[in-house]
């Protein structure tokens, strides 16, 4: 014997939200995740992981530079004064990509109404920020241990924060 569908459940009314959707759609279901942000969180996340291997691999590995040697500028870190070490320089840029990326995973969740996730998002940029402030400081530094430890602070703060939108609008949308 076939049961009848169950019945949409009850309409929000327009001037209302319903959670995580818009306006005049069903109590509980959430518009689709635009595939555009789809892709960029999984893109950082992925290029977030690369980073943190490539900046492991500087940190403990390379010994063709030493820290406190590099001044922080663009000629410094991407010509012949990195010391050979060319990583160094894909490090950086991934770094400045990683900052790009997460400006656009914020434009994403806002255009696309993810008001709760959007707190993920911002999390994010900063903990991008705080670990390239760490980066920073651990070039022009010497290799302070508390720099290296601010790296480690702000790429796994970015990590969870990316990784709890994901999981979210997998939740509530079809993400």
């Amino acid at each position: 014997m076939m049961s009848a569908p169950a019945a949409p459940g009850p309409l929000v009314p327009p001037s209302r939200t319903a959670p995580g959707g818009e306006p005049g759609t069903p109590a509980g279901t959430a518009p689709p995740v635009p595939m555009a942000l789809r892709l960029a969180l999984n893109g950082i996340l992925g290029l977030l992981g690369l980073q943190f291997l490539l900046g492991m691999y500087l940190n403990l590995v390379a010994t063709s530079w030493a820290p406190g040697n590099v001044p922080v500028t663009l000629p410094h870190l991407f010509g012949p004064a990195a010391g050979g070490v060319p990583l160094l320089a894909v490090h950086a840029t991934l770094g400045v990509l990683l900052v790009f990326l997460a400006v656009v995973v914020i434009y994403l969740l806002r255009g696309a109404g993810r008001r709760r996730a959007l707190g993920g998002g911002v999390a994010g940029l900063l903990a991008i920020l705080l670990a390239g402030l760490g980066g920073a400081d651990f070039l022009d530094g010497g290799g302070p241990p508390l720099a290296s430890y601010l790296m480690a602070v702000g790429f796994l703060a970015a990590f969870w924060a990316y990784f709890w939108v994901r999981v979210r609008l997998a939740m509530v949308g079809n993400g």
